[in-house]
């Protein structure tokens, strides 16, 4: 096993590997606790190409990496997270992950993980923080891409988006940022706007609260904000991650796309803290201008944007690009 764990390591190794059953003899070795640490490394090496991804994908192996994922003393649960990763960059892999085939069945896979995903990380016994689902955030980004895990994630009956929104706030920063790259992809969908924003959730406010700095606003500002932005007014930490600042703004730019989110952005005062995240002029061009067209929406009143045609309404807000392509 070792030597197929180093001959997957390199691109001449995966050359020769190609005409053999690997594959098939490495998913099976997944079973074997002795070997199953490496024959997952050695999957992960060679589901980066496309030729064994495909060979992977034809045995469906999601079932039994979930299975591992449940079990706690699975000492490969980093490398199980990295294959679901990989998998699920293609629509092949998206639908075998949200069991699409299986009506009985579907989403149950997708909603595990996002359950695993939400629950708070756990101190072990020597008092360090063990999150072994932080990276399950990446699945969940390449998941809502399709609009099944988007409709499920968003999906009143079943009471996941709330928790989901709960994870903006997480002190852990690559939980936020997968987070709101997952929030995003579901923001496409136009019809859940009114759901999604609903006060009790606190989108908007988990949206606004990282563009607050350290400045001072005026009582008119002030008026209408919620308790939570009021608590950090003028001593507030700005964010400046580019990747996270760049997915909040396009969730708001897309809660533009609707009256329902323009009103929730006005009724939570987005406005005054765009406004001063713009005149700082500490983010790049493009996102100085998503801010301006965010802005440029929610100055306007509902009826000025009814009395603009549909040529003119749609200049005001820029397409965005739609997620991961796995729609299909």
């Amino acid at each position: 096993m070792d030597a197929v764990l180093g001959y997957s390591a390199t691109q001449e190794g995966r050359d020769l590997l190609k005409p053999t059953d690997v594959v098939k003899r490495l998913l099976r070795a997944m079973s074997d606790p002795e070997i199953s640490y490496e024959a997952v490394a050695a999957l992960v090496n060679l589901s980066t190409e496309t030729v064994f991804l495909r060979a992977i994908l034809d045995l469906n192996p999601v079932d039994r990496i979930m299975e591992n994922l449940r079990d706690p003393e699975c000492r490969q649960h980093e490398l199980d997270v990295m294959l679901l990763t990989n998998l699920t960059q293609t629509p092949e892999g998206v639908s075998k992950l949200l069991q699409t085939d299986n009506p009985s069945l579907a989403g149950l896979h997708f909603l595990r993980l996002v359950q695993w995903f939400v629950e708070p990380a756990k101190k072990s016994v020597n008092g360090k923080v063990s999150d072994r689902f932080e990276h399950v955030g990446h699945i969940l980004t390449n998941l809502t891409g399709n609009y099944r895990a988007r409709d499920m994630l968003t999906d009143p009956t079943r009471n996941v988006w709330p928790r989901v929104v709960e994870s903006l706030a997480s002190k852990n920063k690559l939980r936020r940022e997968w987070a709101y790259a997952a929030v995003r992809n579901c923001l496409f969908n136009h019809a859940k706007h009114e759901y999604v924003t609903h006060e009790d959730f606190g989108l908007v406010d988990n949206l606004i609260l990282p563009l607050i700095g350290t400045e001072e606003y005026s009582a008119d500002d002030r008026q209408g904000m919620s308790p939570a932005l009021l608590r950090v007014l003028g001593k507030n930490r700005r964010e400046t991650d580019p990747v996270t600042v760049k997915n909040i703004l396009d969730c708001m730019q897309l809660l533009c796309g609707t009256k329902a989110g323009r009103e929730a952005l006005r009724r939570h005062k987005a406005y005054p803290v765009l406004r001063e995240v713009h005149l700082e002029q500490t983010l790049s061009q493009d996102l100085l201008d998503s801010v301006e067209n965010i802005v440029q929406m929610i100055a306007l009143t509902e009826e000025e944007i009814e009395a603009a045609d549909r040529e003119n309404r749609d200049s005001l807000i820029p397409a965005l690009e739609a997620p991961a392509g796995h729609d299909g």
